[in-house]
């Protein structure tokens, strides 16, 4: 059990590593797609560990085949009224295939923007510019504006009093 931990991490550190063009300064979306999916794949062995864990611990103590059987016919009937859940899993896995954004990307959907922050198969977290953390499920995601693939613009107002010469402020803004 804990091996399935161990590998996942040791997969994830190894797509980090492989992606990884040694500039800090610069994340390229090669860099973004591998750490999207690095944590994806953290959370998953994470998730995997724990239903495994419980499931150990369980077979301890009773006989769990007929209770695996029960869970099944359970989890068919879950599967239905949990139909939102599927779609979310779903997309979210044609979001990172596609790589339609990723870490640090600056998106609106659902009507909001901010930066991913987060990314599973289930939820994209966005942060907004006043610091808001949107959490939207990937199902509810119908169209996606990123703002930052391989293109941005920064928008930067200044003030400038009346009675500055605007020749002279236009050459100061042109010389840095």
């Amino acid at each position: 059990m804990h091996a399935v931990t161990l590998c996942s991490i040791w997969i994830a550190r190894r797509i980090e590593k492989a992606v990884d063009d040694g500039d800090d300064a610069t994340f390229t979306e090669r860099e973004q797609r591998g750490h999207t999916i690095s944590q994806l794949l953290r959370s998953v062995g994470k998730v995997t560990v724990f239903i495994l864990g419980i499931l150990l611990t369980l077979n301890a103590f009773i006989d769990i085949g007929p209770l695996l059987a029960g869970a099944g016919i359970l989890g068919l009937a879950i599967s239905f009224g949990a139909q939102s859940l599927v779609k979310d899993v779903i997309s979210g896995f044609f979001y990172l295939v596609e790589s339609q954004f990723a870490l640090g990307d600056v998106i609106e959907v659902a009507g909001k923007t901010g930066v991913v922050e987060r990314m599973t198969l289930r939820m994209v977290m966005l942060r907004d510019s006043h610091g808001t953390v949107h959490m939207i499920p990937n199902g509810q995601i119908t169209t996606v504006s990123n703002m930052t693939r391989q293109w941005s613009r920064a928008v930067i107002d200044v003030g400038v009093g009346y009675g500055t010469n605007v020749d002279r402020a236009l050459e100061v803004f042109r010389s840095e």
